[in-house]
């Protein structure tokens, strides 16, 4: 939030709370809602389709097998004000939230449908720690996608998830 909000919630001059920022070295960050492809994308990109498609060829109802996962920002007027939105740090935070409803939710899915479930995970930086990783690997064997995982997501491509290229969007206009 700005200097002017932070001053006057917590009662100090606009002075201060700039000083104090300054003193722990907290920046200004927004969301940027646009993703910019990287060298390299197009290639991993290419990659990843050839194999959903060898698999979908192999059996049609693969895609409906896959736990697609991701996160949207919902507001009471459905419109997301990144310019509202800032955060002081003292590093880039990346906006990721941490959350732990996946193992429970998999303790209700039959045994013989989990083992043909595959995981989908974006390039998030949590879901990239080699802890994170191990989990995985624990819970899916070779059956998920990620940056390091044994299918390669590719980096920037929420037009490949159902969530991103249609349901949240979708859900934003009812």
């Amino acid at each position: 939030s700005s200097l002017r909000h932070v001053a006057r919630e917590f009662g100090f001059s606009k002075t201060k709370v700039h000083k104090i920022f300054k003193k722990y070295k907290l920046h200004p960050y927004r969301a940027d809602l646009v993703q910019h492809f990287g060298q390299g994308d197009n290639e991993r990109r290419l990659k990843f389709i050839a194999w959903i498609t060898t698999c979908t060829n192999n059996d049609p109802l693969f895609l409906n097998y896959i736990l697609w996962t991701d996160e949207s920002k919902f507001t009471n007027n459905g419109v997301l004000n990144k310019q509202n939105n800032r955060y002081r740090l003292n590093g880039n935070p990346h906006w990721a939230v941490d959350t732990n409803y996946q193992t429970t939710m998999l303790e209700d899915v039959p045994l013989l449908l989990c083992q043909k479930l595959f995981f989908q995970q974006d390039g998030a930086p949590p879901h990239n720690a080699i802890i994170v990783r191990q989990q995985y690997n624990e819970m899916f064997g070779n059956r998920w996608m990620g940056t390091h995982g044994p299918v390669k997501w590719p980096p920037r491509s929420p037009d490949l998830t159902p969530l991103d290229f249609f349901l949240w969007g979708h859900l934003k206009t009812v």
